[in-house]
């Protein structure tokens, strides 16, 4: 792409971004974290600006610590699927990969 990149390249990067693996999830349970505190905020405060940077803030934090934690745990699984396929096969046979596919 270069240095002449274009805006279809940066959305086709945007695009491409839901596809990595555990991104959903991470963002639901960052926006319902947010939305939660920023709610508790609202309700102490009666400031709707302090609530909005609450749930920016958590809501962000919890996103990066639910996808750190679910990345962990694919590895985890993967790293068990390949040991076990690795004792089950057998010696002299056709080798078997496992590959995390990427929309999971």
């Amino acid at each position: 792409r270069g240095p002449l990149a274009t805006m279809q390249d940066y959305w086709d990067n945007f695009k491409g971004l839901v596809h990595t693996p555990c991104f959903r999830s991470a963002m639901l349970y960052g926006m319902a974290a947010g939305f939660a505190f920023s709610l508790h905020r609202f309700k102490q405060t009666r400031d709707f600006m302090q609530a909005a940077d609450r749930f920016v803030f958590v809501g962000v934090g919890a996103s990066g610590i639910s996808w750190y934690g679910c990345r962990q745990y694919r590895r985890h699984r993967i790293q068990e699927l390949q040991a076990t396929i690795a004792a089950e096969a057998p010696a002299k046979g056709p080798k078997i990969v496992v590959k995390p596919r990427p929309d999971s």
